[in-house]
């Protein structure tokens, strides 16, 4: 019986060893997350004094470890704006100083929401990356295609066939197709552990025994795009503009006028 599940990763000390995969990983492997930068900036105001600016930083310090190296490597130019304007808050006259305080919270924010983007596509190559060494090492042949905010992974063995869909921050999606018993449970549970194994554990959010050879939702979405390979239609299909949003073009486009 083949099966769909959706699921998050949560990455474990093992995936030091296979950092090296994301040549520009940046802290990824650490204790900070794309999630938590994104958590911290939806929760800065705007800062009106320089008390208030002071303990906004003091948050990012104490759920941002190593922020001078993650936020400013990540977000340079948004970073060094807010400390320059953060030193400038503590000089010149009141009104100069309520302006940088108030610009000084605003690139804070955009520091990190700027970071959480950039850290959430490297944690989306890491995942994909694991999972193709995974299923590589399990025998599967593997295809993979790197989208702009996806990665689809075809990963054939025999009669069997996984699609993974990895999208930013690690959400996956896996379908099994080719199997007519429950085997898939083992074979999803071996993928699981060698991924584990690598450093990510997979932690299902929701799953569907779909008991469908020609597989579940993500395969037919994909299959849908008539690509080469289910890598393939796996990024078309996400990358593909919707119905409202062709039909919003549709209607912006000059009407030709004929005579």
């Amino acid at each position: 019986m083949s099966s769909y599940n959706a699921a998050q990763v949560r990455f474990n000390a093992c995936v030091r060893a296979v950092a090296s995969l994301v040549p520009d990983l940046e802290a990824s492997a650490g204790r900070v997350r794309a999630a938590v930068l994104r958590d911290v900036a939806r929760h800065v105001p705007n800062a009106r004094t320089v008390e208030q600016l002071d303990r906004l930083w003091q948050i990012v310090v104490e759920q941002v470890p190593s922020q001078d190296r993650l936020l400013g490597t990540l977000a340079p130019r948004e970073w060094q704006q807010a400390e320059q304007l953060r030193d400038q808050a503590r000089i010149g006259t009141t009104a100069q100083r309520d302006r940088c305080v108030e610009l000084a919270s605003g690139h804070l924010r955009d520091a990190l929401e700027r970071s959480a983007a950039a850290l959430g596509q490297q944690e989306r190559r890491l995942v994909a990356a694991i999972a193709e060494r995974a299923a590589t090492n399990l025998g599967y042949s593997v295809i993979r295609r790197d989208g702009t905010d996806v990665t689809g992974i075809e990963a054939r063995r025999g009669h069997e066939v996984i699609a993974i869909k990895v999208a930013d921050e690690g959400r996956l999606e896996l379908d099994h197709a080719g199997l007519t018993d429950r085997t898939c449970v083992d074979r999803q549970a071996a993928l699981e552990h060698e991924m584990a194994r690598l450093g990510a554990d997979i932690q299902t959010v929701s799953g569907e025994q779909h008991g469908s050879v020609q597989g579940g939702v993500l395969i037919a979405r994909a299959a849908r795009r008539r690509q080469p390979t289910l890598a393939d239609g796996i990024v078309a299909d996400h990358e593909a503009p919707s119905i409202y949003e062709r039909r919003s073009r549709a209607e912006t486009q000059p009407r030709r006028v004929t005579s």
